[in-house]
């Protein structure tokens, strides 16, 4: 006790319950005791009065026995109160720091109702009160009621309301961490400590840099409990609002209601991380449902202590730089990067001038909560008592009970396999016709061979999506996508896996991080959408669910060269390059991340690798606790590379781990990976985004349990037709990923393949003028590297003539190696370019893409100079369009007039460079007799998989060697020699 308690407590034995006692209270807690010990002594005094009365009126001829035995039984009971209620009440208020304001603020009033109540039940009797005259009966009830040491129990409660002073904030902090790393000296308010009656409801928040020897300093959100006078008492909770394994956070500086700091490694800083803690924003959540705000807000509250959550946004440094130094003054965030000032307004977006070239701004909205079921099974597992240890053992019962009463049903009234299966897929095998082979080689693949002797109709057979208004329709070759279903349980046959099928060398593979899983390491955020960029969209055809969160094993995550987990060993990766491929293999134990590596996703071991089922041995794909007995069969999805070349999605909605991989085998999977799973999570969705005047108008309502329309969040006059893979496919929040979404996913959009789309011609062409005619490069026939059309338009002088219009696919060439036989050149001749240097520009040929830059993008081959700015007369032009193609337009004949910008315009020409001398392309017959010619830049012909097996070197180990590895955790490897970096 301190020296103001043991007053209070002498005072009371000293004086009773009335008197210096109460001086005592009002020393140990301030003025509110004060009035709350002169309420209760008054109360005390009363009551006092209030018993003798009735105890005169109980006794009509008290004896001297009968005033000793109350003189006596008075005295202990003022002893009791005196030396008891004190004691009680000091350590109670002492031991109430533990508990949170608002709850002991309850428990306050829960003791006061208790105390009346059971004082009302013991010494209180209606009869008795109906005897006492109505003029006296308020007062009778009153005083019998409020006893004299139910005045102390609502003393004690009041003050409990108020907390003892303890210390200032510092010997908290120091009490709180003990031996972990924090720097206390970073402390900084984000509430100014407050008094008076809100400190019972609410508590002051803080920011400081905490760090273990397990991990590097991050940012932590402290709520600190106050007393009456605005005393510091206790840190009552801290929350991670970094949580960054394998990176620090420095330079906290906290203004308002606002906090700054950037995220360091290996010295240099990576990006500056902007914090609202006034809450998220609004806008963001406007158009959500009342129940995805209240989840959103539980969300909140369990992750950051405040329902509104935390406004996150970041500005990333590109070239990271050693010295960057932060300042925050009047809503002005002033950062100091390698030598220069960027003054940002915080709360605002800042523009692309105040940004310059090497910073990237990125803001956080948050994510619309998914299905409750799937919502409160994360919020669970988040409750430190339960975590997901518990959560996997809840989830393994569940799932067996679902598995017995299933059983129950077959056996009692039984299913039909028929019927069950029809309703899952929908009419999408009966409204659509089989897919036949065409032009395009190996398209479509041959049917899949049925486990089950006498197959169900359709079963294995592949159906087009072509004629599909919903899911993504193509001219000429028709669909890239290929639909069916097979059943791999005997003794479940109404259990089918529906696998869609795309042609790679036709579909990009894209990979998006969530903007809160898999949660990150490196302080890198998600975006969680598709790029909201119109020549991206409206090449948008489908999206389907990533893999498991970062709580299930921390795998690998890259989304555009920016890493969130760095990979694990011997982890199943699929990962896209620089050229548009995907590609498929298991991560060595000692890999780096290449520097033509775009993004990449990692999860588990391989299911299928060269053909063999689980190489790795692995026991446990998720879903039950580690050491379970068996697998449970529940919702799962996979993504495989077939020996074809092709991709292929699988969605079943009861399977084993093992049912997947027969399924992968029975499709012919080189390379197969478990993805995510159970309902809610796991999902396919087709797409077709336009602006809306272009979307195709449907002649039926659209079914609302598989079939959308909406508009594209973020881009004006963008809108959308959605349809699931499948008719019963509980994937929460449908349509999910053309929104922002909390997980990762992947997406997948259209190649642009040579020809294209006719050009616009004029009425002076003739028929077979402005179509494509295919150029002879290499002999391959599929898919095509040029093509050349011959196009009627003015010139700059208004006079009509025939211009030739060439293109080049660059993602189907290669640049000419020593001794390599050219098959397609560029030719420019020498001097075509300015000869002032600040007027020129240049062609590269990069990583399977024409640019054009004034200086080097990176290891890029420099192809031909020209000019920056429109000349007088230009005799050729080069266009480069958004996905790297290149377009050469040129007079058919030699003219004095040049290049119209009306005719650059009308064929969409996009990148520009001049030149005031003729150009052409050297290929089939004009190529004969010209491969020596030095003014032309020569390539040869390399077709792109689109999909392909990469890291093959990787051995198959035993579990004993791989488990270790993949469960230590993340490490962020820094750039090495040669300039790869996990990054």
């Amino acid at each position: 006790m301190d020296a103001a308690a043991l007053w209070s407590l002498l005072a009371v034995l000293l004086g009773g319950r009335v008197g210096l006692g109460f001086v005592g209270v009002a020393t140990h807690h301030g003025h509110v005791g004060l009035v709350t010990a002169t309420l209760c002594g008054l109360l005390t005094l009363w009551t006092r009065r209030a018993l003798l009365w009735r105890w005169r009126h109980r006794s009509a001829r008290p004896g001297w026995w009968t005033t000793i035995v109350h003189a006596l039984s008075g005295g202990a009971r003022a002893f009791f109160e005196a030396l008891a209620v004190p004691v009680a009440a000091y350590y109670w208020a002492h031991a109430g720091v533990v508990l949170p304001s608002p709850f002991r603020f309850a428990v306050a009033l829960l003791v006061v109702g208790l105390a009346s109540w059971v004082l009302h039940r013991a010494g209180f009797s209606w009869h008795e009160l109906r005897a006492v005259p109505s003029r006296k009966r308020a007062k009778e009830a009153f005083g019998v009621v409020w006893r004299p040491w139910s005045a102390h129990v609502a003393w004690l409660t009041l003050t409990l309301a108020w907390l003892p002073p303890q210390g200032d904030v510092q010997r908290l902090l120091h009490e709180r961490y003990g031996e972990q790393d924090a720097d206390f000296d970073s402390f900084q308010w984000v509430d100014e400590p407050f008094d008076g009656f809100r400190t019972a409801l609410s508590n002051a928040r803080g920011l400081m840099l905490v760090s273990s020897a397990e991990a590097l300093a991050d940012v932590q959100l402290l709520h600190v409990a106050l007393s009456h006078e605005g005393v510091p008492v206790r840190v009552a909770s801290t929350y991670d609002l970094s949580d960054t394994a394998a990176v620090a956070e420095a330079q906290l500086t906290v203004w308002q209601k606002w906090a700054v700091w950037s995220v360091v490694h290996a010295g240099a800083a990576r990006s500056i991380e902007v914090a609202d803690l006034r809450g998220e924003p609004e806008s963001a959540m406007a158009a959500w449902p009342l129940l995805s705000r209240i989840q959103r807000a539980i969300t909140n509250r369990q992750q950051t202590g405040q329902w509104r959550g935390v406004g996150r946004s970041s500005v990333e440094l590109q070239h990271e730089p050693e010295r960057v130094q932060l300042t925050v003054d009047d809503g002005v965030l002033r950062a100091l990067v390698a030598e220069r000032t960027v003054e940002l307004d915080l709360g605002r977006v800042p523009s692309a001038e105040t940004l310059g070239a090497n910073l990237v701004y990125r803001s956080s909205p948050p994510p619309r909560p998914g299905a409750v079921v799937p919502w409160a099974v994360d919020r669970l597992r988040a409750v430190s008592w339960i975590g997901s240890e518990r959560m996997q053992w809840l989830k393994g019962w569940v799932f067996r009970a679902s598995e017995q009463l299933e059983e129950l049903q077959q056996e009692v009234v039984g299913i039909d396999p028929d019927e069950v299966i029809a309703e899952q897929i929908g009419d999408v095998l009966g409204s659509l016709p089989l897919a036949r082979s065409g032009e395009i080689p190996g398209w479509p693949p041959q049917p899949l061979q049925p486990l089950f002797k006498v197959p169900m109709a359709g079963e294995g057979r592949w159906v087009s999506l072509a004629e599909d208004l919903l899911a993504p329709a193509y001219d000429g070759a028709g669909s890239p996508f290929v639909f069916t279903f097979i059943r791999t349980d005997p003794e479940r046959a109404y259990i089918q896996t529906s696998v869609t099928l795309w042609d790679p060398r036709r579909v990009e593979l894209h990979v998006v991080a969530g903007t809160e899983e898999p949660k990150s390491a490196t302080g890198e955020q998600g975006t969680g959408t598709i790029p909201r960029e119109p020549e991206v969209l409206q090449r948008v055809v489908g999206a389907f669910n990533g893999a498991f969160q970062a709580v299930h094993g921390q795998y690998g995550m890259m989304e555009e060269r920016r890493v969130q987990l760095p990979p694990k060993p011997y982890a199943a990766t699929v990962l896209t390059y620089d050229d548009g491929q995907a590609g498929f293999g298991t991560w060595p134990a000692d890999g780096i991340i290449g520097d033509d590596v775009v993004s990449l996703r990692q999860n588990l071991t391989p299911l299928v690798q060269d053909g063999l089922v689980n190489p790795y041995r692995r026991t446990w794909w998720g879903g039950v606790p580690e050491g379970w007995t068996e697998e449970s069969r529940t919702v799962r999805s996979g993504l495989c590379l077939t020996t074809e070349g092709f991709l292929a999605y699988f969605y079943s909605p009861g399977i084993t781990p093992d049912g997947l991989s027969q399924a992968m085998t029975i499709a012919r999977c080189d390379y197969g990976i478990h993805l995510d799973m159970n309902a809610g999570h796991t999902g396919f969705e087709f797409y077709r985004v336009a602006p809306e005047t272009e979307l195709p108008k449907l002649e039926r309502r659209l079914d609302s349990l598989w079939e959308a329309r909406g508009r594209v969040d973020g881009v004006e006059g963008y809108t959308f037709l959605a349809r699931l893979m499948v008719r019963k496919m509980p994937l929460m929040n449908f349509p999910r990923y053309i929104h922002v979404t909390s997980r990762d996913f992947f997406y997948l959009t259209r190649r642009e393949l040579l020809p294209g789309a006719p050009l616009p011609g004029t009425a002076g062409d003739a028929e077979d003028d402005a179509r494509w005619r295919l150029l002879d490069i290499g002999g391959v026939a599929w898919p095509h590297a040029g093509a050349i059309a011959r196009l009627r338009a003015s010139d700059d002088d208004g006079v009509e003539r025939a211009f030739l219009i060439t293109r080049l696919d660059p993602k189907q060439l290669q640049w000419v190696g020593d001794g390599a036989i050219a098959e397609v050149g560029l030719q420019i001749p020498s001097g075509a370019g300015p000869e002032d240097p600040s007027d020129q520009t240049v062609l590269w040929f990069s990583q399977r893409r024409f640019v054009i830059a004034a200086s080097n993008p990176g290891a890029a081959q420099r192809v031909a100079v020209g000019a920056a700015v429109r000349p007088q007369r230009p005799e050729a032009v080069l266009c480069v369009d958004a996905f790297g193609m290149l377009t050469l337009v040129a007079p058919d004949e030699p003219a004095e007039h040049g290049v119209s910008e009306s005719l650059l315009s009308r064929i969409g020409c996009g990148q520009r460079m001049y030149f005031e001398t003729r150009a052409r392309v050297l290929a089939g017959e004009s190529l004969a007799g010209a491969r020596e010619r030095s003014d032309a830049t020569w390539f040869v012909r390399s077709a792109l998989a689109g999909a392909k097996r990469v890291l093959s070197e990787t051995p198959v180990v035993p579990p004993q060697d791989w488990a270790y590895v993949q469960q230590r955790p993340v490490q962020y490897v820094s750039p090495d020699a040669t300039g790869s970096a996990q990054r």
